[in-house]
């Protein structure tokens, strides 16, 4: 699998001032693990991380570029800001390629349910993402869970019946559940028929409001 290319350079900034390289568009950076016996701080091109993440997420190698040397990397803790969500700090985590890592790995719902597109059950999937243990290259980009094979309410996905690439392991407990039909209660029911009730309401609105503004031109 081909390799997401990032440079990033050397930090001498610390402490508070960190926070004049956030206001540059510099976001401050920490890589450690693997090969390297102490951690090393660097400053990276918002930009250039935003779009390096997008491609990698969480499962996917990056080799960070610091200055002449190369480091194959998994993104790790990426805090960003609580209110314009721009990256404020990021940990990446330098690999192994001939030794098996964990990372977080979104599930990915794919199928169709016939009782969830008639309104007959409601899907239940609790979890967002599975720790999976692989070689760096072979981590997968996602977890794909088809539920085209619901057919009655009460089926369930768990971990057990997951089947991934040979070499990609699940690490968490195989009895855990993925993904339920459960009959809809009464309130998901009349909440429901509240907001198709409402959409028509709305479309109706909407036609009158026009006609407003066409007559005050």
């Amino acid at each position: 699998m081909e390799h997401i290319k990032l440079n990033a350079e050397n930090r001498e900034v610390t402490g508070k001032k960190v926070s004049r390289l956030r206001k540059e568009g510099i976001v401050p950076a920490v890589v450690y693990g693997g090969p390297l016996t102490s951690a090393i701080s660097l400053q990276i091109n918002g930009k250039e991380l935003d779009k390096a993440l997008r491609q990698a997420g969480t499962g996917r190698v990056i080799d960070l570029a610091v200055q002449g040397k190369s480091y194959p990397v998994l993104a790790r803790m990426v805090q960003r800001h609580v209110t314009r969500h721009q990256i404020t700090h990021i940990d990446f985590l330098a690999v192994r390629m001939d030794q098996p890592i964990e990372a977080q790995i979104p599930i990915s719902i794919i199928g169709e349910s016939a009782l969830v597109e008639n309104h007959e059950a409601v899907m239940m999937h609790p979890l967002d993402s599975l720790t999976v243990r692989a070689l760096p290259d072979e981590l997968p980009a996602h977890v794909e869970i088809d539920i085209s094979a619901l057919t009655e309410i009460g089926q369930s996905i768990t971990v057990a019946d997951l089947k991934l690439p040979r070499g990609v392991m699940v690490m968490n407990d195989s009895d855990i559940l993925l993904v339920s039909l459960v009959a809809p209660s009464r309130e998901v029911e009349a909440e429901d028929e509240a907001v198709a009730e409402a959409g028509e309401a709305g479309e109706i609105s909407e036609g009158e409001g026009e006609t407003a503004d066409e007559g005050e031109e």
